[in-house]
């Protein structure tokens, strides 16, 4: 596997010239430990997280109108990428606060509705093939999205280049996030929200080494 910078990943993972006995015993702690909660709580639900999850944990959490610092909605490395189509109340403030930004309510060049829409279609396929084609419709829909004011659109092909393994890319993710960082910041935004946009685009870059690491991992340990 060859990174952004060219160099082949495996020269950097610790273990990759391990020989087959080593990676086998490591595949087999590896096993036990994602089995554990399954064997140990049967109780409590180990399947894997789906966009339906985060939207109905998120409802339930913000229908208790709980202050601010307590109403946070946990957010993990699998939860990530449908966060950004949940009813977050963060995402629905900005994306109502956007509008008010732009010098003329309407733009022929905004499309982000649909790169939106495209993005969450490609978050909740499971087919290779279909999942390839909404991730390239997002991508190039944003490319040919001419407002560079919308700084939200940004986020949408920066977790395909995080979490799709076939268009995996530490470089454009990262330019991505610092570039809607730095127009969110530059905005006539309230400070409020610039802060609460910084955090979320903080979580996203720390999902992107995860995700890179999980990538290193099942590089050096393939399952068998």
């Amino acid at each position: 596997m060859i990174d952004d910078l060219g160099q082949n990943i495996s020269d950097n993972v610790p273990g990759t010239e391990a020989n087959a006995d080593e990676q086998l015993g490591f595949e087999v702690l590896a096993s036990k430990l994602r089995n554990y909660g399954k064997d140990n709580f049967p109780e409590l639900n180990f399947n894997p997280i789906t966009h339906i999850d985060v939207i109905r944990e998120g409802a339930a959490l913000h229908s208790l109108n709980l202050p601010k610092i307590y109403s946070e909605q946990l957010i993990t490395l699998e939860s990530a990428k449908y966060y950004l189509f949940s009813d977050a109340p963060v995402i629905f403030r900005l994306e109502e606060a956007f509008p008010s930004l732009k010098k003329s309510k309407v733009s022929v060049s905004e499309n982000y509705t649909d790169i939106k829409k495209f993005y969450t279609k490609w978050s909740i396929e499971k087919s290779p093939k279909e999942m390839e084609f909404f991730a390239l419709s997002t991508i190039n829909l944003f490319d040919r999205n001419s407002n560079k004011e919308n700084f939200l659109k940004y986020l949408f092909p920066a977790c395909i280049y995080i979490y799709d393994k076939k268009f995996f890319s530490v470089a454009k993710a990262v330019e991505l996030l610092a570039t809607a960082e730095k127009i969110c910041q530059a905005s006539a935004l309230s400070e409020e929200l610039k802060v609460e946009f910084s955090y979320l685009i903080s979580l996203y870059k720390q999902w992107k080494f995860c995700s890179f690491l999980h990538l290193c991992y099942c590089h050096a340990y393939p399952r068998r």
